[in-house]
């Protein structure tokens, strides 16, 4: 299937979880997974979803902070 815009996931987010919840666009998986860190604090968690190459991006930049699955 084709790609969805992230501005438009956005939309359809903000549409679902209202105007409460914080819904922000970066343009790296990479800026994604440091604002998420930070929004989380030392001790939140972040959870990744998309596609594989979205989770294996994300996997890559969070080097050793990701444990192994399984």
């Amino acid at each position: 299937g084709a790609a969805i815009a992230a501005g438009d996931v956005a939309v359809a987010a903000r549409a679902v979880f209202g105007e409460d919840v914080p819904v922000t666009v970066h343009a790296t998986v990479s800026a994604a997974l440091a604002a998420a860190r930070d929004a989380a604090g030392s001790d939140g968690p972040v959870i990744v979803t998309g596609s594989l190459y979205v989770v294996g991006e994300a996997r890559t930049a969070a080097g050793s902070a990701v444990p192994p699955s399984g």
